[in-house]
């Protein structure tokens, strides 16, 4: 939300305009957690945590990154239709992705960059 605020501030940009990339990282598939981490987002109950948090038993559960933040994203403005999540695990791609837990901590880092290219004036 800070950031859709943010670039209202800076750039006069509109939360219903922007565009919202959520990239790889670990996935629903991975993401176990504990009690307190389950709990803290639980607590952003106007999310539906129904709807990325699952128990896994053994007071273990299962969080779902990319559902949470792509919620956090439609709360600050952003429409569903302009949010694209990459749904590529850095845990079940180690081979391909650095991922903490799957390296045991060793790891590296990820990085993106975006541009939009203007339209051209001449069309055919």
């Amino acid at each position: 939300m800070k950031m859709a605020e943010a670039m209202e501030r800076a750039f006069g940009s509109k939360p219903e305009e922007l565009l919202a990339a959520i990239g790889p990282s670990i996935g629903p598939c991975c993401y176990e957690v504990d009690q307190p981490v389950a709990e803290a987002f639980a607590a952003k109950m106007d999310w539906r945590p129904e709807n990325f948090i699952k128990n896994g038993g053994n007071g273990k559960y299962m969080l779902n990154l990319w559902e949470a933040n792509r919620r956090a994203l439609l709360c600050a403005g952003l429409l569903p239709e302009r949010i694209s999540i990459a749904e590529l695990c850095t845990q079940c791609h180690a081979d391909l992705l650095y991922s903490h837990r799957a390296s045991g901590g060793k790891r590296g880092g990820l990085a993106a960059f975006f541009a939009l290219k203007e339209a051209s004036a001449c069309q055919n």
